[in-house]
């Protein structure tokens, strides 16, 4: 055990930030969620250049940028960002792990899925959205797009909107519900024709990973063509203006799609397989907080350093860590 207390002697107060606030006066390793405000229409006041300035109500979260000793980034487009816009493009002090999906998501039974639709009143088939529709979420394309699709599609199909009613008349069939459990939603998914998803920034883009797990056709907006286009690839249809949205459903319609165990292949990568679920992204997130490097030149950085010596680091160190007392945590 003379080792492990040896190294527990080493371990250093760290502060995990919360999103907004930071403790610059400690270890302050910042969770990097994204930067929509940056990116889209949400960032109306404080705007420097496509930064956000001391104006804006997301001002606390830039400014642990400048404090933070290292990063945990949820996505590659995350990480790119940090470099594009704050110039912040030294990637080892950045650790990059994809968000991950529930294993729960997974093809549906056929009677499980058709029970749901009774009972949620879908007698159509239809296609998918999940989850907020404003501004930079770019439902209007979709709209846009359906309204130039012929009558005939437009009253074979309907639209299923878990979350608010849609307020204005769009020409098709459109269903809103609302209280849909998790439990439920993979029969949603599997149920569904296509899952559309058309928006034009994220942080990761968690709906997509949920619907192709189960299977489900994907049409995809611009931030999933641009930005993410190395988790889905050509298994997607991608869509920017209401006449690509149009060709998108003409193809679900004509069965122009990938197919269902390609997607469900491929979501698997993120989550869905508990063999690459969130356990990865802890290894990978704790890898870095273990073993830096840090930022030495800020105030949350300053105070950052290995938590365990490099001599320590062994499988039998880390069990022992993990059975210890909180009393064994105190070195004299």
């Amino acid at each position: 055990m003379l080792c492990v207390e040896a190294c527990l002697c080493f371990l250093p107060q760290v502060f995990f930030s919360s999103y907004y606030q930071g403790i610059p006066d400690v270890c302050f390793i910042h969770a990097v969620y994204d930067f929509i405000p940056e990116r889209t229409e949400m960032n109306d006041r404080g705007t420097n250049n496509g930064q956000i300035g001391p104006n804006s109500e997301y001002w606390p979260r830039v400014d642990n940028l400048r404090h933070a000793g290292g990063f945990l980034s949820i996505s590659k487009s995350t990480t790119d960002d940090l470099c594009e816009l704050y110039g912040m493009c030294d990637t080892s002090i950045v650790s990059t792990s994809d968000n991950r999906a529930a294993p729960i998501f997974k093809p549906a039974a056929d009677a499980e899925a058709k029970r749901l639709k009774a009972r949620l009143g879908i007698h159509k088939p239809f296609f998918l959205c999940v989850g907020k529709r404003y501004g930079y979420k770019n439902y209007e394309i979709m709209w846009e797009g359906l309204a130039m699709m012929p009558r005939d599609f437009r009253e074979k199909y309907m639209v299923v909107l878990v979350g608010k009613h849609e307020t204005q008349r769009r020409g098709i069939e459109v269903k809103a519900v609302q209280g849909v459990s998790e439990a439920d939603l993979p029969a949603l998914y599997t149920a569904a024709e296509a899952f559309v998803y058309p928006s034009k920034y994220e942080g990761f883009g968690m709906p997509p990973v949920e619907a192709a797990a189960c299977g489900t056709p994907l049409i995809l907006g611009p931030f999933h063509r641009d930005r993410m286009h190395h988790i889905f690839g050509d298994l997607a249809q991608y869509a920017t203006t209401g006449p690509e949205m149009a060709q998108a459903f003409a193809n679900v319609a004509a069965g122009i799609v990938a197919q269902k165990k390609a997607l469900v292949q491929r979501a698997s990568l993120w989550g869905p397989d508990p063999r690459h679920g969130w356990n990865e992204v802890a290894r990978d997130y704790l890898e870095y907080m273990i073993h830096g490097p840090f930022r030495s030149h800020t105030s949350g950085g300053r105070m950052c350093r290995p938590l365990v010596p490099v001599s320590c680091c062994n499988s039998s160190v880390f069990v022992a860590l993990a059975k210890c007392k909180p009393a064994m945590r105190t070195c004299a």
